[in-house]
């Protein structure tokens, strides 16, 4: 958001994918997002990490699954439940990330956009590029870079 000569506030927006994982509402941007399909059955990937629920084959192609659960540490309420898999676009490759639920895709004014507090502490915080201010909700913005970012393996 700028001002410009005449004082005409300038803002921009930007459409956000929003989502559940348990009940903290998350969201990607549109443009991060291919598409959302109902989980699929997985092939287990041994040796991985405890975040990767395996992969599928989605129309002749491998793609991996994170659980969002695992990954940002929350707790899996239902283990047995349907979830949704958001297909997101990361450096040329296509990551499944499964959710409880995806609730809304909508233009959001940046200037509602915050960054993320500073007194947040752990791993987890570093996965959020910023706080929207959704009505009386807050959703955090997942910074995908950080999420998807595989560690070398200590040696």
């Amino acid at each position: 958001m700028f001002e410009n000569e005449n004082s005409v506030e300038v803002s921009s927006t930007i459409e956000l994918v929003i989502f559940k994982v348990s009940d903290q509402y998350c969201a990607l941007t549109s443009t991060e997002v291919q598409e959302i399909i109902k989980q699929h059955d997985m092939t287990k990937v041994y040796n991985a990490d405890d975040y990767v629920k395996g992969i599928i084959n989605l129309r002749g192609g491998i793609v991996s699954i994170i659980s969002l659960h695992k990954k940002l540490g929350i707790k899996e309420d239902n283990v047995d439940k349907e979830y949704k898999v958001i297909l997101a676009n990361y450096k040329n490759e296509i990551v499944g990330l499964q959710v409880d639920d995806v609730e809304d895709i909508m233009k959001a004014d940046s200037r509602l956009i915050e960054p993320p507090p500073s007194n947040l502490n752990g791993l987890d915080s570093i996965y959020f590029s910023g706080i929207f201010k959704m009505n009386d909700k807050l959703v955090s913005i997942i910074n995908l870079d950080e999420l998807l970012k595989f560690e070398s393996p200590v040696l």
